[in-house]
């Protein structure tokens, strides 16, 4: 774990030294050099530097950037799902992405100078798209919703 954070910068390097260690673990655990307690305790350490890489990369995202953010969600899914990232990680870097979906919704919103039908019908579509497909939690949704029908009336 030292390695990993060594430089206190957390970048493709670190993901692969992450990798391994992930791996190196596992096949301990799996041959029966390390108990359940230390794999446990291993395991969300590994998932703890996993979580700090990615919010490093969701925090580095620019305003408007829906692909770069569309790209860290599918890592993160891709991580938990070959179980580098515990549920309590997983969750929380669920809540960051959505921070950043929100954000950049916000502000589209925001832009819209004069807003016409079509571009606020186009802004609330991808909003409710975002929320089908598990990119913004309900609360997000709620609040973007809000601020969109706020244009309506304008």
């Amino acid at each position: 774990m030292d390695l990993i954070y060594a430089d206190r910068k957390l970048d493709k390097n670190e993901t692969d030294q992450s990798n391994r260690l992930n791996k190196d673990i596992s096949d301990s655990y799996a041959a029966g050099q390390i108990s359940n307690e230390q794999y446990t305790h291993l395991k969300n350490e590994v998932s703890t530097a996993y979580q700090d890489i990615f919010k490093k990369r969701i925090g580095s995202v620019t305003e408007q950037d829906l692909e770069t953010v569309d790209k860290i969600r599918h890592d993160i899914i891709d991580a938990y799902n070959n179980g580098k990232l515990s549920n309590e990680h997983y969750t929380n870097l669920k809540n960051e992405i959505s921070n950043a979906y929100q954000k950049i919704f916000k502000n589209g919103i925001e832009s819209l100078t004069d807003p016409d039908t079509e571009a606020i019908s186009t802004i609330k579509n991808d909003i409710r798209d975002a929320y089908a497909d598990g990119k913004i939690t309900e609360m997000h949704y709620k609040l973007l919703n809000e601020k969109s029908d706020r244009l309506d009336k304008k």
